[in-house]
C-alpha cells in the first residue's frame, strides 16, 4: 500500500488461499501467474494437481485474472469455475 499499489501477482508455487484472502481483505486484487503447460507437467509427473485447487479459488473469488501462456487452457479453468465475463 505504501507503494501505490493497488494489486499482486503470485505464481503458482506461492499462492495460498489464506494470503489471497488477506490480501484481499486490504484491498488488493489478485492476478495468479500459471507456469508453462510444460512446467505445469512436472507437478502432475509428481504426483501433484493443483488444477482442482486453482478452480476452487478462482470459483472462491480469491484470484481476480489469471496469466499464462496457454489462454484456452486458463479460459477452461475459468469456465468449470463457473465464472464468465
Amino acid at each position: 500500500k505504501a507503494c501505490g499499489a493497488a494489486s499482486v501477482s503470485i505464481e503458482l508455487d506461492m499462492f495460498h488461499a489464506d494470503d489471497a484472502q488477506a490480501l484481499h481483505d486490504a484491498g488488493f486484487s489478485i492476478r495468479l501467474s500459471l507456469p508453462r503447460p510444460d512446467k505445469l507437467a512436472e507437478y502432475w509427473r509428481g504426483g501433484r494437481d493443483p488444477l482442482p485447487s486453482i478452480v476452487r479459488w478462482i470459483a472462491d473469488g480469491l484470484i481476480d485474472s489469471i496469466s499464462g501462456d496457454d489462454v484456452p487452457f486458463i479460459a477452461r479453468l475459468v469456465k468449470q469455475a463457473g465464472q464468465t465475463g
